[in-house]
């Protein structure tokens, strides 16, 4: 029933399809990477296209910054 009521964001959005392919490929190379500088270096990748995937999943849902700082206050802080 919750599902019938929250508003959907277009699931076909080439933008965000774009972005996710390229933070799964970008995890693949992560796994598989042998030295620290390149994971490092893809490391910093992969952060940087989830923040934009973030980006682009609060434009789809029309959110303001006010939202957006209470979405975010919300996420899981790393521990590492």
């Amino acid at each position: 029933m919750y599902l019938r009521a929250a508003p959907l964001a277009d699931s076909n959005d080439l933008t965000l399809e774009s972005l996710v392919t390229r933070i799964l490929h970008l995890k693949e190379r992560l796994a598989k990477a042998r030295t620290d500088h390149e994971k490092t270096i893809l490391q910093r990748e992969v952060e940087a296209t989830d923040q934009n995937i973030d980006r682009r999943v609060y434009e789809l849902y029309g959110l303001n910054t006010d939202e957006v700082a209470i979405v975010d206050a919300m996420k899981p802080r790393d521990t590492e």
